[in-house]
């Protein structure tokens, strides 16, 4: 745990994964707001030398969000224009050994995966908690559908690289895991294939019918789950509109 001056304040920050982290106003309390650092960390690749300035940015909207006391914990007033959705693992926000649960808004997906809802800014993606659906008023289900649309409309291109049968899918607006989770991206005119959420936002995909990429990325897994790494361990399997877990030990022969 850590510790940074905001407006006479003691802010409590906590590591969720490599890619986020919690803080709150209350040093016993750091489960306030979400960060997802992914977008930050695309800018310093793209640019090292503004390293600096990314991380300001970073350090600016932490302290905004500390700041602003009557906001703390409450859904942001735009937030049906900036919520979107994501594919994360299961325990998401609850992997870190000695640090309270994270109650992130969140619904099974298929596997180890849920659809987490999250906001969209230019520069992070923020998980919605469950205190903060207390000042919307809008049933979860609801969420989720507007959290679609706004996926759809936000994602911008995906980047796909092609290596064999094997597709490796990213966004810069760092929803592609998002995308992967629309309800068109496995519906029932859609070809059967197989997925991997790689990463926060790189997912691998093959077609059922392309026999060597099913098994490279079946064995990939087995590999994975001997190892207990990966940040996804399943093999999701889309066949006539439904997503379900494939047998990777099975499919890896």
């Amino acid at each position: 745990m850590s510790a940074v001056k905001a407006n006479e304040q003691v802010a409590c920050v906590e590591p969720i994964d490599d890619g986020s982290f919690s803080f709150g106003a209350d040093s016993e309390d750091c489960q306030t707001h979400t960060f997802f650092t992914d977008n930050m960390y695309e800018a310093y690749l793209a640019d090292p030398l503004a390293k600096d300035a990314v991380i300001a940015r970073l350090v600016s909207m932490s302290v905004a969000s500390l700041t602003d006391q009557d906001k703390i914990g409450l859904m942001p007033d735009d937030f049906r224009e900036r919520i979107v959705v994501l594919l994360r693992p299961a325990g998401y926000g609850e992997s870190i050994p000695g640090v309270p649960a994270i109650p992130v808004v969140k619904k099974p997906f298929a596997g180890d995966m849920v659809v987490l809802l999250a906001l969209d800014s230019p520069d992070s993606l923020a998980a919605v908690t469950k205190e903060m659906l207390g000042d919307v008023d809008m049933q979860e289900s609801e969420l989720y559908a507007l959290a679609f649309e706004n996926t759809r409309e936000r994602v911008d291109e995906l980047q796909i690289q092609t290596d064999k049968d094997i597709e490796f899918v990213s966004a810069v607006s760092g929803l592609a895991t998002g995308h992967l989770s629309l309800p068109e991206s496995c519906d029932a005119d859609t070809a059967p294939y197989y997925a991997v959420v790689l990463d926060r936002d790189t997912y691998a995909r093959t077609p059922a019918s392309a026999t060597k990429g099913v098994a490279a990325l079946a064995s990939y897994l087995v590999k994975a789950r001997k190892q207990n790494a990966g940040f996804s361990q399943t093999l999701l399997s889309c066949d006539s509109g439904i997503w379900s877990a494939a047998d990777v030990y099975a499919l890896a022969q």
